[in-house]
């Protein structure tokens, strides 16, 4: 190779880096948007979410479920969760924890969470784990008490008159 040979190729290679380093720089800010909006959807959501360290501590809890139990996040952050299960609910909620910690399985129970008010809220919990090298799982919560506590009849819908074939 010749010396203008090598300096042609220096000056694609530094071309090629810098288009390497812009498309590096957008893929760090799609994903920091990309972020943004997976935070804001967990933080908007109806339903309460929380993440638990593989121990069980809350490493995470959405608005609604900070709202659910009526305590602060910072009260919530690092706690155990199991710490908010009622004593009669605590082993349905241990089993289904146990059962899908480092697993992507899926499990459930309705537990009485006791909130900050020291009331308890009827709630359905889903629980799915992050998979066998993660070291946390899921939690979705559901707020059921006016469900068991306004349990109405479910009308169905009027059927709709059948039509006579024979004309």
């Amino acid at each position: 190779m010749t010396t203008s040979d090598l300096r042609k190729l220096v000056q694609e290679l530094e071309v090629y880096q810098t288009e390497l380093q812009l498309q590096n720089e957008e893929l760090r800010q799609a994903r920091m948007e990309l972020e943004a909006t997976i935070n804001e959807l967990y933080d908007s959501a109806p339903l309460g979410y929380c993440t638990l360290s593989r121990y069980g501590d809350i490493e995470k809890a959405s608005l609604s479920s900070i709202d659910m139990l009526g305590r602060p996040r910072t009260e919530l952050l690092g706690r155990r969760f199991a710490a908010l299960v009622s004593p009669e609910s605590l082993a349905d909620f241990n089993h289904i924890l146990r059962r899908i910690m480092g697993t992507y399985d899926k499990a459930s129970c309705i537990v009485n969470l006791m909130k900050g008010d020291h009331t308890s809220l009827l709630t359905y919990i889903q629980a799915t784990g992050a998979g066998p090298d993660a070291s946390f799982c899921r939690l979705a919560l559901v707020d059921i008490s006016s469900v068991r506590t306004n349990r109405r009849p479910v009308r169905s819908a009027p059927s709709s008159p059948t039509r006579n074939s024979h004309s």
